[in-house]
């Protein structure tokens, strides 16, 4: 399957709007993740805590989340200088995957992430984001351009 690749060097914060209860939650490391044990036990299991748990503690992955009445509704993991796919800037920070639960797609959650997310890693220091998806994806492929991405900057097979 065909994805398509986009890099964006973002040099500005985006403006955002208050999210009416819904809380953007960053995880920059193990400890973080501890911190919200029961949150992610319950959305990933035991299995896949300790898996996200372990990630978090190697250095250069970051988790961030939108949490709606005490459940993650969207979801983006973050890796700094490292894509298995593709080649990428060392600074450079690789979005992805991002998930929103099906029931709350199409409220703008996703680009709302997104941004966020941005904002949070442009505050540590980085301002190169590669993110890629299918190019059977429009709904993603519109989170994309609305954070600023552009145009696909090349493709690979999956």
């Amino acid at each position: 399957m065909k994805q398509l690749i986009y890099r964006y060097e973002c040099l500005a914060p985006f403006e955002l709007e208050d999210s009416d209860g819904i809380d953007f939650i960053k995880y920059r490391n193990g400890i973080d993740a501890i911190k919200y044990m029961a949150l992610l036990i319950w959305h990933r299991g035991i299995a896949g805590y300790v898996k996200d748990v372990v990630k978090l503690f190697t250095a250069g992955r970051y988790y961030f989340c939108i949490v709606d009445d005490n459940r993650i509704v969207s979801e983006v993991y973050v890796v700094i200088g490292k894509c298995r796919f593709y080649e990428v800037d060392e600074s450079a920070a690789v979005l992805g995957p991002v998930w929103t639960d099906g029931n709350m797609r199409g409220k703008g959650l996703a680009t709302s992430l997104l941004k966020r997310t941005i904002n949070s890693l442009l505050a540590l220091g980085y301002n190169t984001f590669y993110i890629d998806t299918s190019e059977n994806n429009p709904a993603m492929q519109n989170v994309i351009e609305k954070c600023g991405f552009g145009n696909s900057a090349g493709d690979y097979e999956k």
